[in-house]
């Protein structure tokens, strides 16, 4: 669709300006609101496309395996207006884009695109997802779109390919982990909660034996600027650029299921944990300090910084 295209175009050159600067004549404004306010005009149609030219771009690479890179964004519209059928905020209103991205597992990570995504906002605290009132669905409870978009994701994908899913905190959920071995895929997330263990005494932020061995790296640590919502700067400080130096060690544990959860899903889980440690931050910042469990092996110090290279 032509009209697809030049949209796309016109925001993509400056995507901070407003639709009335982006667009060059106003003939051109007004297709662009008359596509968007075509019920027949769906994220999942317009993407469909770039969907299947991501996952043939991570097949071309003639590579066994691809990271799929999954987080939530709000999307923020300013304006004391309410605005239909989307959040409401202190003068503004919003809803949640979750996406999955297909990325090169290589020393320089090439980006294929977008594989899977879903459109959802909050009502009464409860998440919904679809873009119109006759395709909405209730979601039994928020973190549901992790698995929803993974499974997405997992099913599009190439054969010749095995799936990596990479996710932050949030995705620190049993039923999420034991769904994704199921599908046959592997992850690394980021730990959050204190799991009980089935084989050993304690939990599994004490796991790691002090007879583990130890690596010490340095990461690479990316720039975390004021421009974000509060509750994103709460829990990720702001922060310049650095390289940090880290001590690393790891180990293999059986997580059990979580208590509440059906007894269908397996009751444990053989998982590597990884702890990764800064040593000396910088005065006034924050040390890094990750715990990463991961179905990737990390019997070796080669294996295992491939796990923490990879989150």
């Amino acid at each position: 669709n032509r009209r697809v295209v030049t949209s796309a175009q016109r925001i993509s050159a400056e995507p901070s300006a407003g639709f009335t600067q982006s667009f060059e004549n106003p003939s051109e404004l007004e297709g662009y609101y008359r596509l968007m306010n075509n019920e027949n005009v769906t994220a999942d149609g317009l993407l469909a496309p770039h969907h299947s030219s991501s996952w043939q771009r991570a097949a071309d690479e003639d590579r066994d395996s691809v990271l799929v890179v999954h987080d939530t964004s709000e999307f923020v519209y300013k304006g004391d207006v309410p605005r239909k059928r989307l959040k409401p905020k202190a003068d503004a209103s919003s809803f949640y884009g979750h996406f999955a991205l297909a990325v090169s597992e290589t020393q320089q990570p090439v980006v294929h695109g977008v594989v899977a995504q879903g459109v959802y906002r909050v009502v009464n605290k409860k998440w919904v997802e679809g873009q119109s009132e006759e395709d909405e669905v209730s979601l039994s409870i928020g973190s549901q779109r992790w698995v929803d978009i993974a499974t997405r994701a997992s099913a599009a994908a190439p054969e010749s390919l095995d799936l990596i899913h990479v996710m932050d905190r949030e995705g620190d959920s049993y039923k999420l982990m034991a769904h994704l071995v199921a599908l046959g895929d592997s992850f690394v997330i980021r730990a959050q909660h204190n799991r009980s263990l089935e084989t050993a005494t304690g939990r599994l932020f004490d796991s790691i034996p002090s007879s583990a061995f130890e690596l010490e790296r340095d990461v690479p640590l990316s720039r975390r600027g004021r421009k974000r919502l509060p509750d994103a700067r709460k829990r990720n400080p702001v922060r310049k650029s650095r390289v940090a130096k880290v001590i690393i060690r790891a180990t293999t544990i059986e997580v059990k299921r979580s208590s509440g959860l059906a007894e269908t899903i397996q009751p444990s889980m053989w998982l590597s944990f990884v702890e990764v440690i800064e040593k000396d931050p910088p005065e006034g910042e924050k040390a890094v300090h990750w715990r990463i469990l991961s179905t990737l092996p990390v019997d070796t110090q080669e294996q295992t910084t491939r796990v923490v290279d990879i989150y």
